[in-house]
């Protein structure tokens, strides 16, 4: 299974792109509003179906996660759980769970009364694995990393191996700088 691809965009589309890595070219669907830079980082849902596979790709994990959790409503397949993600930012969408905003997802393209209260519903009890404050402090973490020159795929790895009593920012960073920097400790 892929989940997660780093490469050149030889292709952008309004939906899609066409992400070249080692050779190969992956089609990837992405948040049609966003930006994306010519060589980029994605994490990936890959969607198995009975035709084929798709891949769907985020610069962030927390989209991804939130991507991920739109899923487990029956009903809600990956474009519709795209659509969501495009809208707002992931912190939004738990809000809109969380107050039980019907609104927001009926304002959907695709989304109406029912799919809205099903999605309410289904995922208030689910959001739990959900920590977006720290996502957010990872993001930066990874930015802060990138602009020191690190590739972004070493850098998250290296956030993968933080260990879990180290609480400011700044022993993070210090902690990832070092193993960053001297990759044989």
């Amino acid at each position: 299974m892929i989940a997660f691809i780093e490469g050149k965009i030889i292709l952008q589309k309004a939906n899609y792109l066409i992400v070249s890595t080692g050779g190969i070219g992956y089609k990837v669907f992405v948040n049609p509003v966003k930006k994306y830079p010519e060589n980029l980082a994605l994490y990936i849902h890959e969607h198995l179906k009975e035709d084929g596979d798709d891949l769907y790709g985020f610069l962030a994990i927390a989209e991804l996660e939130i991507f991920e959790k739109l899923l487990l409503v029956n009903g809600i397949g990956p474009k519709a759980a795209m659509a969501i993600v495009s809208i707002a930012p992931p912190e939004r969408i738990v809000s809109a769970i969380e107050s039980q905003d019907f609104a927001f997802f009926e304002s959907i393209s695709g989304i109406g009364k029912k799919a809205a209260a099903k999605i309410i519903i289904d995922l208030k009890s689910k959001l739990d694995g959900l920590n977006l404050e720290n996502q957010e402090q990872t993001a930066d973490l990874v930015d802060a990393l990138i602009s020191l020159g690190f590739k972004k795929a070493d850098v998250l790895k290296q956030i993968q191996q933080l260990p879990p009593d180290l609480n400011s920012d700044e022993e993070k960073l210090r902690f990832c700088l070092k193993y960053l920097s001297n990759p044989k400790l």
